[in-house]
Protein backbone atom coordinates (compact mmCIF):
# COMPACT_ATOMS: atom_id res chain seq x y z
CA UNK A 1 0.00 0.00 0.00
CA UNK A 2 2.57 2.49 0.82
CA UNK A 3 4.50 1.50 -2.73
CA UNK A 4 1.44 2.67 -4.32
CA UNK A 5 0.78 5.87 -2.10
CA UNK A 6 4.32 6.49 -3.59
CA UNK A 7 3.35 6.02 -7.44
CA UNK A 8 0.39 8.51 -6.34
CA UNK A 9 2.26 11.06 -5.42
CA UNK A 10 4.63 10.88 -8.26
CA UNK A 11 2.10 10.73 -11.24
CA UNK A 12 -1.27 12.13 -9.75
CA UNK A 13 -0.23 15.65 -11.04
CA UNK A 14 -1.15 14.32 -14.52
CA UNK A 15 -4.97 14.42 -13.81
CA UNK A 16 -6.84 17.00 -15.08
CA UNK A 17 -8.95 19.39 -13.00
CA UNK A 18 -12.27 17.71 -13.08
CA UNK A 19 -10.78 14.41 -12.16
CA UNK A 20 -9.30 15.59 -9.29
CA UNK A 21 -12.52 16.61 -8.26
CA UNK A 22 -13.45 13.23 -8.75
CA UNK A 23 -11.00 11.23 -7.01
CA UNK A 24 -11.38 13.57 -4.04
CA UNK A 25 -15.15 12.29 -4.04
CA UNK A 26 -14.06 9.01 -4.37
CA UNK A 27 -11.34 9.17 -1.89
CA UNK A 28 -13.71 10.39 0.92
CA UNK A 29 -16.11 7.82 0.57
CA UNK A 30 -13.17 5.40 0.92
CA UNK A 31 -12.37 7.50 4.19
CA UNK A 32 -16.22 7.43 5.26
CA UNK A 33 -15.73 3.51 4.92
CA UNK A 34 -12.46 3.38 6.57
CA UNK A 35 -11.57 6.16 8.91
CA UNK A 36 -8.80 5.63 10.94
CA UNK A 37 -6.90 4.37 7.45
CA UNK A 38 -3.83 7.12 7.53
CA UNK A 39 -2.93 6.56 3.85
CA UNK A 40 -6.15 7.67 2.57
CA UNK A 41 -6.35 11.16 4.25
CA UNK A 42 -2.61 11.37 2.95
CA UNK A 43 -3.94 10.39 -0.77
CA UNK A 44 -6.85 13.04 -0.43
CA UNK A 45 -4.63 15.48 0.94
CA UNK A 46 -2.17 15.22 -2.19
CA UNK A 47 -5.08 15.13 -3.81
CA UNK A 48 -6.10 18.77 -2.40
CA UNK A 49 -3.10 20.18 -2.43
CA UNK A 50 -3.25 19.76 -6.62
CA UNK A 51 -6.66 21.29 -6.30
CA UNK A 52 -4.76 24.03 -4.70
CA UNK A 53 -6.93 23.87 -1.69
CA UNK A 54 -4.06 24.27 0.61
CA UNK A 55 -6.51 24.23 4.56
CA UNK A 56 -7.67 20.85 3.20
CA UNK A 57 -4.61 19.31 2.45
CA UNK A 58 -3.19 20.68 5.68
CA UNK A 59 -5.98 19.12 7.45
CA UNK A 60 -5.95 15.77 5.73
CA UNK A 61 -1.99 15.46 6.29
CA UNK A 62 -2.65 16.37 10.03
CA UNK A 63 -4.91 13.40 10.48
CA UNK A 64 -2.98 11.32 8.64
CA UNK A 65 -0.07 11.76 10.97
CA UNK A 66 -2.01 11.29 14.04
CA UNK A 67 -3.56 7.76 12.82
CA UNK A 68 0.05 6.99 11.97
CA UNK A 69 3.42 8.72 13.36
CA UNK A 70 5.68 6.30 11.58
CA UNK A 71 4.04 7.49 8.26
CA UNK A 72 7.32 9.35 6.37
CA UNK A 73 5.33 9.60 2.98
CA UNK A 74 3.33 12.55 5.35
CA UNK A 75 6.65 14.73 5.37
CA UNK A 76 7.35 14.71 1.70
CA UNK A 77 3.48 15.65 1.01
CA UNK A 78 3.62 18.59 3.29
CA UNK A 79 6.64 19.55 2.10
CA UNK A 80 5.41 19.46 -1.48
CA UNK A 81 2.34 21.55 0.15
CA UNK A 82 4.68 24.19 1.77
CA UNK A 83 6.59 24.64 -1.51
CA UNK A 84 3.70 25.08 -3.83
CA UNK A 85 1.80 27.84 -1.61
CA UNK A 86 5.07 29.67 -1.86
CA UNK A 87 6.45 28.66 1.09
CA UNK A 88 9.59 27.43 0.53
CA UNK A 89 11.60 27.57 3.98
CA UNK A 90 9.01 25.49 5.71
CA UNK A 91 8.95 23.43 2.95
CA UNK A 92 12.73 22.91 3.24
CA UNK A 93 12.60 21.86 7.53
CA UNK A 94 10.14 18.77 6.19
CA UNK A 95 11.91 18.06 2.98
CA UNK A 96 14.72 17.24 4.70
CA UNK A 97 13.37 15.40 7.57
CA UNK A 98 11.68 12.94 4.89
CA UNK A 99 15.35 12.68 2.80
CA UNK A 100 16.87 11.75 6.10
CA UNK A 101 14.67 8.89 6.06
CA UNK A 102 14.40 8.30 2.42
CA UNK A 103 17.95 9.89 0.70
CA UNK A 104 17.44 8.33 -2.29
CA UNK A 105 13.69 9.34 -3.36
CA UNK A 106 14.24 11.64 -6.13
CA UNK A 107 11.17 13.58 -6.55
CA UNK A 108 12.13 15.01 -2.84
CA UNK A 109 15.52 16.16 -3.99
CA UNK A 110 14.12 17.73 -6.69
CA UNK A 111 11.29 19.44 -4.62
CA UNK A 112 14.02 20.59 -2.42
CA UNK A 113 16.59 22.29 -5.06
CA UNK A 114 12.80 24.33 -6.22
CA UNK A 115 12.89 25.34 -2.43
CA UNK A 116 16.32 26.30 -2.22
CA UNK A 117 16.37 27.86 -5.55
CA UNK A 118 13.42 30.05 -3.70
CA UNK A 119 15.88 30.46 -0.88
CA UNK A 120 18.83 31.52 -2.90
CA UNK A 121 20.72 28.96 -1.84
CA UNK A 122 21.79 27.56 -5.71
CA UNK A 123 24.91 25.67 -5.14
CA UNK A 124 22.85 23.37 -2.89
CA UNK A 125 20.15 23.46 -4.96
CA UNK A 126 22.73 21.70 -7.27
CA UNK A 127 23.63 19.04 -5.05
CA UNK A 128 20.19 18.60 -5.13
CA UNK A 129 19.45 18.70 -8.68
CA UNK A 130 22.61 16.21 -9.21
CA UNK A 131 20.78 13.39 -6.19
CA UNK A 132 17.09 13.74 -8.49
CA UNK A 133 18.91 12.79 -11.82
CA UNK A 134 20.86 10.04 -10.20
CA UNK A 135 17.99 8.68 -8.54
CA UNK A 136 15.28 8.97 -11.20
CA UNK A 137 14.77 6.10 -13.63
CA UNK A 138 14.83 7.46 -16.43
CA UNK A 139 15.12 11.55 -15.00
CA UNK A 140 13.12 13.64 -17.05
CA UNK A 141 14.46 16.57 -19.61
CA UNK A 142 12.90 19.04 -17.16
CA UNK A 143 15.64 18.21 -14.71
CA UNK A 144 18.68 18.32 -16.73
CA UNK A 145 17.48 21.84 -18.65
CA UNK A 146 16.90 23.02 -14.81
CA UNK A 147 20.10 22.05 -13.64
CA UNK A 148 21.78 23.79 -16.45
CA UNK A 149 19.97 26.94 -16.57
CA UNK A 150 21.00 26.85 -12.72
CA UNK A 151 24.66 26.35 -13.43
CA UNK A 152 25.23 28.49 -15.81
CA UNK A 153 23.38 31.33 -13.87
CA UNK A 154 26.52 30.45 -11.56
CA UNK A 155 28.90 30.93 -13.96
CA UNK A 156 29.81 27.19 -14.40
CA UNK A 157 28.70 26.93 -18.66
CA UNK A 158 31.21 24.06 -19.09
CA UNK A 159 29.33 21.87 -16.36
CA UNK A 160 25.96 23.25 -17.73
CA UNK A 161 26.95 22.49 -21.73
CA UNK A 162 28.57 19.01 -20.37
CA UNK A 163 25.39 17.96 -18.18
CA UNK A 164 23.35 18.42 -21.15
CA UNK A 165 25.56 16.26 -23.24
CA UNK A 166 25.42 13.94 -20.65
CA UNK A 167 21.84 13.68 -20.85
CA UNK A 168 21.96 12.13 -24.42
CA UNK A 169 23.51 9.08 -22.77
CA UNK A 170 20.34 8.34 -20.94
CA UNK A 171 17.32 10.21 -22.95
CA UNK A 172 18.84 10.39 -26.24
CA UNK A 173 18.66 13.72 -28.63
CA UNK A 174 16.17 15.94 -26.79
CA UNK A 175 15.85 18.99 -28.90
CA UNK A 176 14.98 21.26 -26.04
CA UNK A 177 17.94 20.02 -24.13
CA UNK A 178 20.45 20.44 -27.77
CA UNK A 179 18.36 24.45 -28.11
CA UNK A 180 19.83 25.31 -24.74
CA UNK A 181 23.07 23.57 -25.24
CA UNK A 182 23.29 26.13 -28.16
CA UNK A 183 22.56 29.21 -26.05
CA UNK A 184 25.02 28.82 -23.74
CA UNK A 185 27.36 28.11 -26.58
CA UNK A 186 26.22 31.45 -28.21
CA UNK A 187 26.63 33.28 -24.60
CA UNK A 188 29.97 32.10 -23.93
CA UNK A 189 30.91 32.77 -27.79
CA UNK A 190 31.54 29.23 -28.81
CA UNK A 191 30.17 29.87 -32.51
CA UNK A 192 31.95 26.36 -33.78
CA UNK A 193 29.81 24.63 -31.00
CA UNK A 194 26.76 26.05 -31.79
CA UNK A 195 27.22 25.40 -35.32
CA UNK A 196 28.16 21.89 -34.58
CA UNK A 197 24.74 21.36 -32.33
CA UNK A 198 22.60 22.74 -35.07
CA UNK A 199 24.12 20.85 -38.03
CA UNK A 200 23.33 17.82 -35.83
CA UNK A 201 20.31 18.59 -35.03
CA UNK A 202 19.22 19.72 -38.59
CA UNK A 203 20.21 16.29 -40.26
CA UNK A 204 17.82 14.48 -37.82
CA UNK A 205 14.81 15.68 -38.48
CA UNK A 206 12.15 15.82 -41.37
CA UNK A 207 11.91 19.60 -41.64
CA UNK A 208 15.01 21.62 -41.60
CA UNK A 209 13.98 25.08 -42.36
CA UNK A 210 13.92 26.41 -38.89
CA UNK A 211 17.33 25.00 -37.82
CA UNK A 212 18.51 26.33 -41.09
CA UNK A 213 17.63 29.42 -40.20
CA UNK A 214 19.45 29.48 -37.03
CA UNK A 215 22.64 28.56 -38.35
CA UNK A 216 21.96 31.38 -40.48
CA UNK A 217 21.65 33.68 -37.43
CA UNK A 218 25.03 31.85 -35.86
CA UNK A 219 27.05 33.07 -38.86
CA UNK A 220 25.96 36.40 -38.69
CA UNK A 221 26.93 36.62 -35.22
CA UNK A 222 30.64 35.15 -35.56
CA UNK A 223 30.81 37.84 -38.50
CA UNK A 224 30.97 34.75 -41.62
CA UNK A 225 28.24 37.62 -43.63
CA UNK A 226 28.55 35.76 -47.00
CA UNK A 227 28.11 32.01 -45.22
CA UNK A 228 24.80 33.67 -43.30
CA UNK A 229 23.29 35.29 -46.21
CA UNK A 230 23.72 31.78 -48.22
CA UNK A 231 22.44 29.70 -45.41
CA UNK A 232 19.15 32.23 -45.03
CA UNK A 233 18.57 31.83 -49.29
CA UNK A 234 19.04 28.18 -48.49
CA UNK A 235 16.79 28.10 -46.12
CA UNK A 236 14.03 30.15 -47.99
CA UNK A 237 14.55 27.35 -50.98
CA UNK A 238 13.59 24.77 -48.62
CA UNK A 239 10.24 27.15 -48.06
CA UNK A 240 9.91 27.45 -51.36
CA UNK A 241 9.23 23.46 -52.03
CA UNK A 242 6.86 22.82 -49.15
CA UNK A 243 3.60 21.79 -50.05
CA UNK A 244 1.26 24.61 -49.63
CA UNK A 245 -0.45 23.90 -46.59
CA UNK A 246 2.73 24.03 -45.13
CA UNK A 247 4.56 26.59 -47.12
CA UNK A 248 1.52 28.94 -46.32
CA UNK A 249 1.11 28.41 -42.22
CA UNK A 250 1.43 31.41 -39.79
CA UNK A 251 4.89 30.11 -38.15
CA UNK A 252 6.36 29.18 -42.54
CA UNK A 253 5.01 32.61 -43.14
CA UNK A 254 6.57 34.10 -40.56
CA UNK A 255 10.09 32.68 -40.30
CA UNK A 256 10.05 33.98 -44.27
CA UNK A 257 9.44 37.90 -43.29
CA UNK A 258 12.38 37.40 -41.22
CA UNK A 259 14.70 35.59 -43.18
CA UNK A 260 13.98 37.99 -45.76
CA UNK A 261 14.53 40.86 -43.72
CA UNK A 262 18.00 39.37 -42.39
CA UNK A 263 19.11 39.38 -46.09
CA UNK A 264 18.01 43.20 -46.76
CA UNK A 265 20.17 44.08 -43.40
Amino acid sequence: MKKLLIVLLLTSSLFAHDEVEEQIELVSRQIAADPENAMLYVQRGELHRLHEDWPAAHADLDRAAKLDPSLTIVHYARGMVELESGRPAAAKVLLDRFLELQPRHSQAHLARARALVRLSQPEAAVADYYAAIANMQPPTPDLYHERAKLLASLGRVDEAIGSLDAARSTLGTVTSLQRLAIDLELAAGRYDGALARVNALAARAQRKEAFLALKGDILAKAGRLEEAKATYRETLALIAALPDPHRHSAAVRQLTERLATALEK
